[in-house]
């Protein structure tokens, strides 16, 4: 009798800590059928951040994210992670210009005006990133 009474306790406890989260079913009726229809939403992953400051991080001679969107006045700095040195310059004017940054160190820049400014890697001509503010 010991027995049956502590596989029931047992699944109680290892179950008391568990929770689930279900979508809410929505019914509708017609004149002849009923029909319950579950909804879902799905968010997919953003390449953009929006913040008063944010990273970008530069490895596998990429920017990631590539676009950034901030508010005015914040500050975004860029962190090297590959093993060579990039730059992050202005693809025109002279808004970001890094200068080259070594393997590990990070280049910060604070956009005081509102604006897209798309910048490349001048040593890696391949490599693009925007921010928008």
């Amino acid at each position: 009798m010991e027995k049956l009474f502590l596989i029931p306790l047992f699944a109680v406890i290892l179950l008391s800590g568990c929770t689930t989260t279900q979508p809410t079913p929505t019914t509708t009726t017609s004149a002849s059928t009923t029909e319950t229809i579950t909804q879902t939403t799905t968010q997919a992953a953003s390449t953009t951040t929006s913040a008063q400051s944010a990273s970008v991080f530069i490895q596998n001679f990429a920017f990631s994210p590539n676009t950034v969107t901030v508010s005015t006045g914040s500050t975004v700095a860029w962190k090297n992670q590959d093993s060579v040195s990039h730059t992050i310059t202005s693809d025109s004017g002279n808004e970001i210009n890094s200068g080259s940054v070594a393997p590990g160190q990070t280049f910060s820049h604070t956009f005081t005006q509102p604006g897209t400014y798309t910048y490349h890697c001048a040593i890696h001509p391949s490599m693009h990133g925007t921010i928008v503010v």
